[in-house]
């Protein structure tokens, strides 16, 4: 026989094969697979867990939204119903303040400082004041006529605006006016 190529004949029905490592291969495969599966199963159950406990939470909180809802137009109504109901009240208290914390020493300061010696001021009522603004309606006893307007011309002089006189009269050998001046105050 020649020295050349050595032919392997097996003449078996069921040839004898080494097939191990594919059976390895494909058992590695098989459990690789179970393990995706398994892994994959439990991320799923864990997301529908959390799916859940997010949907009852979810509800939770809409119920208590919705609570707060009905209970914070339950106070504006009756804040509504408040404010209609005091009003009045409340305005007057404003008002009250407003005058409270109006500069009268200044104010009577200024008078005192326009008023001319001969005359004096015989009845005084704040009309209206409104943040930093007073009207002030006041009746002057002066002995002239001419006293009567230096007192306008000093007032109108200091404040700025010359008081509105609205009657004169004339009694026992004096004028009483009554004039509206209306101060602002110079912050």
């Amino acid at each position: 026989m020649s020295a050349g190529i050595k032919l392997a004949v097996n003449l078996a029905t069921r040839p004898k094969r080494n097939r191990r490592f594919f059976f390895a291969a494909a058992a590695a495969l098989v459990l690789l697979a179970l393990l995706t599966g398994w892994l994959g199963l439990g991320t799923l159950l864990h997301a529908k867990r959390v799916q859940a406990v997010s949907a009852r939470e979810t509800a939770r909180l809409e119920s208590v939204r919705t609570t707060q809802d009905s209970l914070r137009a339950g106070r504006q109504d009756e804040t509504l119903r408040l404010r209609t109901r005091l009003k009045d009240k409340v305005d007057v208290l404003n008002q009250a303040l407003i005058m409270k914390g109006f500069g009268w020493v200044e104010f009577f300061g200024l008078l005192e400082k326009a008023l001319p010696a001969s005359s004096y001021i015989s009845s005084m009522a704040p009309v209206s004041s409104v943040e930093g603004k007073l009207e002030v309606r006041f009746k002057v006893v002066s002995p002239s006529l001419g006293d009567t307007l230096q007192l306008v011309q000093n007032l109108a002089a200091a404040v700025g605006r010359a008081p509105l006189v609205q009657s004169e009269t004339r009694t026992g050998g004096q004028t009483i006016s009554e004039m509206t001046l209306t101060y602002e105050r110079i912050h």
